[in-house]
């Protein structure tokens, strides 16, 4: 609701390489960036972590695929399309990431 707008911040996390794990904590590698993904875009910038606010920006060149529909993967393994600003106020990437350890 738009209430909840000016009260939140959501943050969508992608990873382009490494390990995750499923709901059932089995590691699963994380899939490679596909050409002009969230991640792919993300990433071009060959730094460890990238960070990218998405809710002051306008629509304008250079940034449009943050309006446009992109192909991601939800936990670096599950393809989804969405429109990033849609979707986020912003982007954090991590480039290499680990599966949890899990406390039993």
């Amino acid at each position: 609701p738009d209430i909840y707008k000016k009260y939140s911040y959501v943050l969508g996390l992608y990873m382009t390489s490494g390990e995750t794990a499923n709901n059932m904590g089995e590691p699963m590698p994380v899939l490679p960036p596909v050409k002009g993904s969230i991640e792919d875009i993300l990433s071009s910038t060959n730094k460890p972590y990238t960070f990218i606010d998405l809710r002051n920006r306008q629509n304008e060149r250079g940034n449009s695929w943050m309006f446009e529909p992109r192909l991601s993967y939800s936990w670096g393994m599950i393809q989804e399309s969405l429109v990033p600003r849609d979707q986020y106020d912003g982007l954090l990437l991590i480039d290499q990431v680990n599966k949890p350890t899990y406390i039993k």
